[in-house]
């Protein structure tokens, strides 16, 4: 289910791409000269000539090429690769929260089918009080007032029980969307048994006494730090002018023939006149400064959460610990049992509508323990890092 749901999602094929793009951004940086070499030719006949002889042919050729002496180049390229690991990093952190989500969806759309499921028992119960009260309302072996109370239960029942069904048409609708299909024409059909990821509880405990400087998240940051970095480290550097190398060809008009060597280099002028990227240098540093100081945060967030995602999962355990097997079989029974006390007199139809909704709360307290334990799994899988994407952990 989940490699479906990673395969299908939009989001995460958007920061593939954005991937594709930090790689081809890299690429960009990889010519070693700043420009391409510059070719200039002219040619020229004075229109009269001094000394009344016919002029003669002048002409003029270069071919000239800037170069980066400072090491902008690698500045550059030291960037675009730290935004590749950057990118990289929000991939992975893209495909858990696929997979999380998928695993959310699985374990709704599981609880809201045993829901329903329990609905349908309900009203099938509340029907045969119904049924009996009906008949023995008929025989003046009760009031009126009975069979109207049943009747008014029997249609809430078929009231839970399509909420409940509508529930899971919502929910498998979603988990079909998550797993790439079309919710108008096809839906998935859910298996299982609502039970939590398995040891997610033990690698938690295992990721508190690691560094978090290794998790995606954190990575991301301080790639981003070091990436703003190098930009203000290529700004720094291309305050040092680049020369331009020339070797020129010419000869004039008393046809002498030069060949020579030339060498250009800008002049930097201080700004506002000139330009010495002072705005540039001081806005990645300042960027550099704000992603470590939020990859810090995150570090301790991630820990926060770790906890917190931690003591959760303890709490939701326990309270499913609390729901004894045997109790919850016999409210089952009873649920079943109910028109027979119902019929034999032994119980009222009040007493009986009490019991059931007393019951049925109970039963539907368990399913709603069980969904938010395997919820509980998944927040605690993905607060500790632990890998979700290629299916359990």
């Amino acid at each position: 289910m989940v490699p479906c749901a990673v395969r299908a999602s939009i989001a995460l094929r958007s920061e593939r791409d954005a991937a594709d793009a930090a790689r081809a951004r890299h690429t960009a940086t990889r010519p070693l000269l700043p420009s391409n070499p510059v070719v200039s030719l002219s040619a020229g006949r004075p229109l009269v000539s001094q000394s009344g002889r016919s002029s003669s042919l002048t002409w003029y050729a270069s071919i000239s090429q800037e170069l980066e002496i400072a090491g902008q180049r690698g500045a550059r390229r030291e960037a675009a690769g730290e935004e590749v690991r950057a990118q990289d990093a929000r991939v992975t952190l893209t495909a858990r929260d696929v997979a999380a989500a998928a695993w959310v969806g699985y374990f709704d759309a599981l609880a809201a089918k045993d829901e329903v499921e329990l609905t349908r028992a309900v009203e099938a119960a509340a029907s045969r009080v119904f049924e009996v009260t009906g008949a023995r309302a008929e025989q003046k072996l009760t009031a009126s007032v009975e069979a109207d109370l049943a009747n008014a239960e029997s249609l809430r029942a078929l009231q839970t029980r399509a909420s409940a069904e509508r529930r899971l048409q919502s929910r498998v609708a979603m988990l079909t969307t998550l797993l790439g299909g079309d919710p108008a024409s096809s839906s998935v059909s859910v298996e299982g048994d609502l039970q939590p990821l398995p040891r997610v509880e033990l690698i938690a405990r295992q990721s508190l006494g690691i560094d978090a400087q290794s998790r995606p998240e954190v990575q991301v940051l301080l790639a981003e730090r070091r990436a703003a970095a190098a930009r203000a480290e290529a700004f720094r550097r291309s305050r040092i002018p680049n020369p331009t190398v020339s070797i020129f060809a010419q000869r004039d008009e008393i046809s002498d023939r030069v060949l020579g060597l030339g060498l250009a280099f800008p002049i930097p002028l201080p700004e506002p006149v000139g330009r010495l990227y002072v705005g540039e240098i001081a806005e990645n540093e300042a960027s550099a400064r704000r992603s470590g100081n939020e990859a810090e945060r995150t570090r301790r967030q991630l820990r926060l959460d770790t906890v917190v995602s931690l003591r959760e999962f303890e709490s939701r355990r326990d309270e499913l610990a609390a729901f004894d097997a045997g109790r919850l079989a016999r409210a089952k029974q009873t649920l079943t049992d109910v028109s027979e006390e119902v019929r034999a007199g032994r119980l009222t139809v009040r007493d009986a509508i009490v019991t059931q909704q007393t019951l049925i709360q109970l039963l539907q307290a368990h399913i709603e323990a069980r969904r938010a334990l395997c919820v509980a799994s998944v927040d605690l899988a993905r607060a500790a890092g632990v890998t979700l994407e290629g299916g359990h952990p």
